[in-house]
């Protein structure tokens, strides 16, 4: 079976994390794409790679001091060359895109935006959208959270190591799915022995989709979704299962 085809934070070519970049990668014809959430001061869930607003909108500040109306009334196109792009919601994403698959990375927990796992959690069991969403971080405690509230959800930990160098941890919590660099993706026989899935990104170079391809991966992220498009064969995948 063909890896799953994700395109990282919709395409490139597009303001990253709003509404466009998904919509494009989407026409592309790939399975889906990953975004990343932060929490307002009001407990909204938005979509957006830094918690601070200054790297991709006019505005300055960051997320957790800012009210949802705050940070809606920025322009999230116009440091891409783009007018009038709103931040998104969470929920609009899960509302517009509700047959693609959707990588959700959680950059921050509770520790840092207190609740924001149940926050998002319910968001997608709303739309009854646990098949198509995986749950990923960084932060392993994020993670487990997310497993500790709904088992039955698929979750992934981003590393930046080895795969197999994990192995004992995603086992012990369950976690079906490692997120690593494609530089460090080797022999995937154990690892897939374990059960475990694993994604290799950021991908850019077809030589090198097609290498990963060749290993075993299970999922490719990149940038540029045309790419990942002149791999696919047959259907999109629309769920994780």
């Amino acid at each position: 079976m063909r890896p799953y085809l994700i395109a990282h934070r919709g395409l490139a070519n597009a303001p990253e994390n709003t509404l466009p970049s998904f919509e494009m990668a989407i026409r592309e014809g790939i399975d889906g794409f990953e975004l990343d959430v932060q929490q307002t001061k009001d407990a909204k869930i938005v979509v957006m790679h830094s918690g601070s607003v200054n790297l991709t909108t006019d505005g300055r500040g960051l997320i957790k001091f800012m009210t949802a109306e705050e940070v809606r009334s920025l322009d999230a196109g116009i440091k891409f060359g783009w007018k009038g792009i709103k931040v998104p919601f969470l929920e609009e994403v899960l509302d517009k895109f509700g047959n693609s698959l959707i990588e959700i990375e959680i950059k921050h927990g509770s520790r840092f935006y207190p609740n924001i796992e149940e926050r998002v959690l319910k968001t997608v069991k709303d739309r009854k959208m646990l098949e198509q969403v995986k749950f990923i971080s960084f932060d392993i405690t994020a993670i487990h959270k997310i497993l500790r509230l709904e088992n039955k959800t698929i979750t992934g930990l981003a590393v930046i190591g080895r795969p197999e160098w994990y192995l004992k941890i995603l086992k012990n919590l369950g976690i079906t799915w490692i997120h690593v660099n494609y530089r460090v993706v080797g022999n995937l026989e154990g690892i897939h022995k374990e059960g475990i899935m694993v994604s290799a990104g950021i991908v850019n170079d077809e030589r090198i989709i097609s290498k990963m391809i060749d290993i075993g991966v299970d999922e490719i992220t990149s940038d540029y979704p045309d790419k990942l498009s002149k791999f696919r064969s047959g259907e999109r995948f629309t769920s994780w299962t």
